[in-house]
């Protein structure tokens, strides 16, 4: 069975794993490995990466697809702002078949040309309201599947918080490939106005009971009671 869990406790998980067993680069080398075990259709393939980890996971992801000889096409928001998604940039500038660019600022994108499209935009820990060049990606997005094109999105998502499965605007998907574990949002009913399927990849992380600070809060609670204890003891 798949755990589900909030935001707060993915974020804890992920941080306690990267911290004691592997690298934020190897982690994010098996979330792109695994969101392209996903994509089973023909392309041409356009990968939408924002600066975030959850592009930096694209990246991963279209490298995977060049090396399976498909047609790839990444557009990134911004360029990566984590360390792990310009490492796996600098990766996929090495593949010379894949174009590269940034998602026009001015304009929407058409990107009713690709066959599938890989939502990379935003992960489960985005809360508020896309605005700028991320709404625009998003309307692209969406403008391309009302026109036929399968849509992708990893880890939840674009513009949806991952804890209540609500937001505006949003990517519609036929696929969410979430990451690690299912989010509470994903429950919601809300959630399937915008995915039709709902798949895990497992990449390793190791769950935690409880977020730091909710550890925290039972250890003083703890030692209240005990303290309490010793009073009436006496």
């Amino acid at each position: 069975m798949i755990p589900i869990v909030s935001v707060d406790l993915m974020r804890a998980s992920d941080a306690y794993t990267i911290k004691n067993f592997i690298s934020d680069i190897d982690l994010m080398e098996k979330a792109g490995k695994g969101i392209s075990l996903v994509c089973s259709s023909p392309g041409p393939y356009a990968v939408i990466c924002g600066p975030g980890n959850n592009g930096g996971d694209g990246y991963v992801c279209a490298r995977y697809l060049a090396m399976r000889k498909e047609n790839v096409t990444v557009f990134y928001t911004k360029e990566p702002s984590s360390e792990s998604a310009k490492h796996h940039r600098a990766l996929l500038d090495k593949y010379p078949e894949v174009t590269i660019k940034p998602f026009s600022y001015t304009k929407e994108e058409d990107l009713t040309q690709f066959n599938v499209i890989i939502d990379c935009l935003l992960g489960t820990g985005f809360s508020g309201t896309p605005q700028g060049v991320i709404a625009r990606a998003i309307g692209a997005i969406n403008d391309a599947k009302s026109k036929g094109s399968t849509v992708i999105s990893a880890d939840i998502n674009s513009g949806l918080n991952g804890d209540t499965g609500k937001g505006t605007p949003a990517v519609m998907s036929d696929v969410t490939a979430s990451i690690g574990f299912f989010k509470q949002g994903m429950l919601e009913e809300s959630m399937s106005k915008f995915t039709k399927k709902i798949v895990n990849i497992n990449i390793g992380i190791i769950m935690l009971l409880y977020t730091p600070d909710r550890l925290h809060q039972l250890r003083k609670s703890l030692q209240r009671i005990i303290l309490t204890l010793k009073r009436h003891k006496h």
